[in-house]
């Protein structure tokens, strides 16, 4: 018997399975994630031309985390997902039973407990909350490495989320006048360092900083 890895059929399936979970959400920008990752990496992503496919670990992550939301969250999908506030498009995960997020990570969970859930997840229900007029959340996460479901209970105080609120306008800002003019939002100046890894925009962003663009 001969066994061997077939990466070509790989890649293509994830493309296949990528293209048919992604929504067409042409419309809806600027959206809570746009603004609260990489700005110029978002920019290119909401373009119609030029617009370059993630890594398949990137698209890889993105199934599972739209897997476990249609298959645990069935049942809770009777109130709207969907809305805007202040030109701000969002998409929660449940509004059933209050605000409700649901995570698939490889963290354990003594790193959860240790250092609390990661900051992109913090910004992301803050918007929510502010959203919605609420000031708490229940976040549900299910960790993939070591098997665990938890659930937290999460409250920020108004001013908290007023305070996260402005920075989101000011990012919208950013955002607006990039496609105002055309072009992106200056390379490394709206991003975290780590979002930088992997990024297929990165050589993009690496050859326009040398030449001053």
């Amino acid at each position: 018997m001969n066994i061997k890895k077939n990466d070509e059929l790989a890649s293509s399936l994830l493309r296949e399975m990528y293209g048919e979970y992604s929504e067409d959400r042409a419309g809806m920008h600027p959206s809570v994630s746009d603004l609260i990752y990489c700005l110029t990496k978002s920019y290119y992503n909401s373009l119609e031309v030029g617009k370059l496919e993630p890594p398949d670990k990137t698209k890889l992550y993105f199934l599972i985390g739209l897997g476990l939301e249609a298959s645990l969250l069935t049942a809770r999908k009777l109130k709207q997902t969907y809305g805007t506030y202040e030109g701000i498009h969002y998409h929660v995960d449940s509004q059933d039973q209050g605000l409700l997020e649901l995570k698939s990570t490889r963290m354990s969970p003594k790193t959860i407990e240790e250092k609390g859930p990661s900051a992109g997840w913090i910004k992301q229900a803050k918007s929510y909350c502010k959203a919605t007029g609420v000031t708490s959340f229940d976040l549900a996460i299910v960790h993939l490495i070591q098997p665990q479901f938890d659930v937290y209970r999460v409250s920020f105080e108004q001013r908290e989320l007023d305070s996260h609120w402005e920075w989101m306008l000011e990012r919208k800002q950013v955002w607006d006048k990039a496609k105002e003019v055309g072009e992106a939002p200056a390379a490394f100046q709206h991003n975290e360092e780590w979002e930088c890894k992997e990024c297929p925009y990165l050589l993009v962003c690496q050859t326009k900083n040398r030449m001053g663009i």
